[in-house]
């Protein structure tokens, strides 16, 4: 079913309410339901996200730690706090450093004199952390470009 005729046998009058707030949730969930079903979702093939392919665990959970840290300060602001985000600071940079250079010294191990460039250029890519924005497509009906709201 499309989503259109979806929308329309979902969404009717038996959601609105006299209370306006159930009346909300009621046509709110209703719409992410339909739209749940009509939009395709994709994940990664391992669950996560990850921005650069360095990233561990324990880059993760020392950035949590420095997050933390950070949050105290700004919360205290003693001399004393400003110490420890100082040197959980400079321990996350270590540890991501470090991550960096593992994983470097891992895809070089890998090179070979039949190794494409193109592999090369796409870990450099991966590393710097550059990502390729996809450019939005307009909307086309009917074989007619749509550019503007009207």
């Amino acid at each position: 079913m499309p989503f259109k005729a979806d929308c329309r046998q979902d969404l009717t009058t038996d959601l609105v309410t006299d209370d306006i707030e159930v009346s909300h949730r009621n046509i709110i969930s209703s719409l992410m339901e339909v739209a749940s079903r009509h939009i395709p979702r994709s994940t990664p093939p391992n669950g996560k996200t990850r921005s650069v392919p360095y990233w561990t665990d324990e880059c993760t959970r020392h950035v949590g730690e420095r997050t933390e840290a950070r949050k105290r300060l700004r919360r205290t602001l003693s001399s004393i706090d400003a110490e420890e985000y100082r040197r959980i600071k400079g321990v996350t940079q270590k540890a991501i450093k470090n991550a960096q250079k593992v994983s470097w010294r891992e895809d070089c191990s890998g090179l070979n004199d039949r190794t494409k460039l193109e592999h090369v250029w796409g870990t450099l890519r991966k590393m710097s952390g550059a990502r390729s924005r996809p450019k939005i497509s307009t909307l086309k009906k009917d074989g007619v470009n749509y550019t503007t709201n009207k």
